[in-house]
This record gives C-alpha cells, structure tokens and sequence, in this order.
C-alpha cells in the first residue's frame, strides 16, 4: 500500500490553476493530486495501482522481485506505507479471494 498515494503525485504546473481554491490568507493550488478533486480517482488509478502483489516461485526469485519493485518505486519517488506492507507471505486476501 502507498503512502497517502494521492499526495506523491505531482500535478503538471500547467494543470495547477484547474485546483486554485480562495481562503481568508489569498488564493492557493494544489501542486500534488488532492483528495475531493473530481478526476482525483480516475487520475491516481492510470498512473498506480494502490496495492501492489508480487509472486514468485521461489525466495531467491522473490528477493529479487521485491528488490526490483523497490527499486522502480524508489525511480518514482512513490512511498511505502510500512504497517501495511505484508512480506513473504504464502497466502493473502485480496479482493475477497485468498490467494
């Protein structure tokens, strides 16, 4: 699972003004996808899905799987969300389906 995704991704500066909101102390932008924005869903889901599962056959492959995942997240500057994170397991519930 990842770190409040929503907020490690970045808006497009052209894109900044289509956030602007007014409050009390001036006019702001959102410069990360917020929560609450229309498209805020649909934009977040083509860009990442929010769980990530990885098989392998064996733990030597699954070591290097799990370091190659870390390592495309790591390119991306995406965050892990620790508690969450389930390792080295042999069944999981997904979806409403143990796999």
């Amino acid at each position: 699972d990842l770190k409040s995704g929503y907020f490690q991704i970045p808006i497009k500066e052209d894109d900044k003004h289509k956030t602007a909101f007014i409050t009390t102390h001036g006019l702001f932008e959102f410069n990360v996808l917020a929560q609450g924005l229309k498209n805020s869903p649909p934009s977040f889901q083509r860009i990442m899905s929010n769980d990530i599962l990885i098989y392998s056959d064996n733990f030597d492959q699954h070591l290097q799987h799990v370091n190659q995942v870390l390592a495309i997240l790591n390119k991306h500057k995406f965050q892990l969300n620790p508690p969450k994170c389930e390792i080295f397991r042999t069944s999981i519930d997904y979806l409403g389906h143990t796999i």
